[in-house]
């Protein structure tokens, strides 16, 4: 069985994160409501580190939602 490549989506970093809030430097908040774990810092890095990754790949291969 091979499995099937789903074609990635790149969506925006959201402001909230499992309905507590992060500070965000594009949001201009100087506090978040309670510190962040590690492992929720380095899933919400992680998915920005995607969503980069994603736009940089677009952009080199001219790829985007309406050539599909």
């Amino acid at each position: 069985d091979v499995p099937r490549r789903v074609p990635v989506l790149a969506t925006p970093p959201l402001p909230a994160f499992e309905g507590r809030l992060f500070p965000s430097a594009s949001l201009g908040l100087p506090y978040s409501v309670r510190e962040p774990s590690t492992s929720e810092l380095t899933r919400e890095s992680n998915r920005k580190l995607i969503y980069y990754l994603c736009l940089l790949i677009e952009k080199n291969y001219g790829i985007n939602e309406n050539r599909i």
